[in-house]
């Protein structure tokens, strides 16, 4: 399991790391900020489609299931709605018939952005404007 930590690592660690997960379990619980997403120390910020074929070149699939469920869900954090997926090693995923019955053959997990974070960039966004404005004015010479 590594939710919320990719991004913390430089993007040249990415394939060692997720190549690390695989090597640890068949299924990988995963999840990383994507691009923007507020953080300390976020270096390599991610969509999905990043990520998703690092895990395919060590034979896993993803199950982009548990966002559908947990999308409205708020005892869950925003983030791990946006951007959690399970990574199942393809040649076991009949191991596990409930997964097995949530995958979808081909399936590239989609780029969002929950709603949650939307508001977060649209506070940040004005509360930039209203800074501006307030050094605009007290910058601006006395008349």
């Amino acid at each position: 399991m590594s939710l919320e930590a990719a991004e913390h690592l430089p993007a040249e660690s990415a394939p060692e790391f997720v190549r690390a997960l695989t090597e640890a379990a068949p299924v990988v619980l995963f999840s990383a900020a994507v691009p923007n997403q507020p953080g300390t120390n976020h270096l390599n910020c991610q969509w999905p489609e990043y990520w998703n074929p690092l895990f395919e070149r060590s034979g896993y699939t993803v199950i982009d299931e548990l966002r559908r469920i947990v999308w409205d869900d708020k005892r869950v954090g925003w983030w791990y709605r946006q951007n959690i997926m399970i990574y199942v090693r393809r040649d076991r995923l009949a191991s596990w018939p409930i997964l097995e019955s949530l995958h979808r053959e081909g399936e590239i997990p989609r780029s969002l952005v929950h709603p949650e974070l939307m508001a977060v960039w649209i506070e940040w966004g004005l509360e930039q404007s209203r800074n501006y404005w307030q050094l605009k004015e007290e910058c601006r010479p006395n008349l």
